[in-house]
């Protein structure tokens, strides 16, 4: 966490035309108030005085970065990057500036709340699905928006997502905060706090950033509005993000449950690709085969008498809801069978093999179950079908399909 510097105590003033007097930043922002302060510096609201004094948001660079060429450098890239996205649901930035020591970025300055405050407004701290669905639609416009210019956001979180009095929905800080952070932590050797709850297993171990990264934040996001708090809050957060698979929420439909599950997959690969994709679950609609993912953690199922059906997992032995198609804890698939073509595994409602990319047909019964599964293991009715089967060599993901290429060739 930054020091409280002063930022504007040294600054030129100016008179209003009420008489009142105001300091002026690099001879053209007029300072209005202060917006907000954080680990990342304090952000004010100004008049630009060259441009018929529209409202702006300027947010200084901490002393500690503003300083140090590395971090300007790289603070320069990022904001160079963000100044090329133009979207309704992005927040625009114009111009990284200095005036004598003060580094400091402007804005565009968005009338309304972040949706951390309106869930700080909320009496149990969460949204509907009904009230949330209109803002997390324009979120992923806005992230999808941005990734197609390759541009990640990498720090998304309730307090980056603000909503103007007209209901549109505005990101903020593409890039920016999180280099800003980054940037803090090389040069101070101090971690920075606020976004650990929604960072994504890779991420958290420092890998480069991917548009998975970002889909993993937005589901950790929506997680939040729908049940009151991240994935993981408490205890060794660290821990549970990389190791422990997401709890369901209680009390919503079973395929939003599985649609937020697999956008929070330890796995990037079993994310969805895009974040509209994510919407379409919260919808209720169904990703076609080609995008399809699969559930991170178990999603509770009653019957009609209210209780749990319950079986054990072939693979790891530990109790799994019997509709369940694969084990939450070891990953095992638990409906499939054997290409006819490649003789490798797929699932039964797969309409190609993700392998060698054939259309299915339905298999000889000789030809399924488990006792035709082992290496070089002859089928028990050999006098009929005369042939070897091959046990699979890797476990099938979505993304095989999606790429066409074999998991175990990546």
């Amino acid at each position: 966490m930054t020091d409280n510097f002063d930022t504007i105590g040294n600054l030129p003033t100016i008179q209003g035309d009420d008489g009142t007097e105001s300091k002026l930043l690099a001879d053209r922002y007029k300072i209005i108030r202060k917006l907000g302060e954080g680990g990342m510096g304090l952000v004010y609201l100004a008049e630009d005085t060259e441009l018929s004094n529209n409202k702006v948001a300027i947010k200084f660079i901490p002393p500690q970065l503003a300083g140090n060429a590395r971090a300007i450098k790289n603070l320069k890239k990022e904001a160079q990057t963000a100044m090329q996205l133009s979207h309704p649901n992005i927040v625009r930035l114009h111009d990284l500036h200095t005036d004598g020591h003060q580094k400091f970025l402007v804005m565009e300055y968005i009338e309304g709340k972040t949706l951390d405050d309106l869930l700080a407004e909320k009496e149990e701290g969460k949204f509907t699905l009904e009230e949330l669905l209109p803002i997390a639609e324009q979120v992923a416009a806005g992230l999808d928006y941005a990734h197609g210019k390759k541009v990640l956001h990498r720090d998304l979180k309730p307090s980056n997502i603000m909503i103007d009095k007209n209901g549109t929905v505005k990101l903020l800080d593409f890039g920016i905060a999180r280099e800003m952070k980054d940037s803090y932590t090389r040069v101070t050797g101090n971690e920075t706090s606020g976004t650990l709850p929604y960072m994504s297993p890779e991420q958290l171990m420092g890998k480069n950033p991917t548009v998975a990264m970002d889909i993993y934040s937005f589901a950790a996001v929506i997680y939040e509005c729908l049940s009151s708090h991240p994935p993981f809050y408490r205890g060794d957060i660290r821990e549970q993000i990389r190791l422990r698979h997401v709890d369901p929420i209680r009390n919503i439909p079973q395929a939003i449950n599985e649609s937020l599950l697999a956008a929070l997959s330890k796995t990037n690969s079993e994310r969805p690709v895009v974040a509209k994709d994510l919407i379409a679950g919260l919808n209720g609609n169904a990703v076609s085969v080609e995008k399809a993912v699969v559930p991170s953690g178990p999603v509770v199922k009653e019957n009609i008498a209210g209780i749990v059906e319950k079986k054990k997992c072939p693979s790891c032995q530990k109790e799994i809801q019997v509709d369940w198609k694969m084990c939450p804890f070891c990953r095992a698939s638990l409906t499939t069978e054997i290409c006819s073509n490649c003789g490798k595994e797929m699932q039964t409602d797969w309409k190609k093999c993700p392998y060698c990319l054939s259309n299915r047909k339905e298999p000889e019964l000789s030809e399924v179950g488990p006792q035709n599964r082992n290496n070089n293991s002859e089928c028990p009715q050999k006098d009929s079908v005369n042939k070897k089967f091959t046990k699979p060599s890797a476990r099938v993901t979505p993304l095989s399909y999606i790429t066409g290429k074999p998991l175990d060739s990546e």
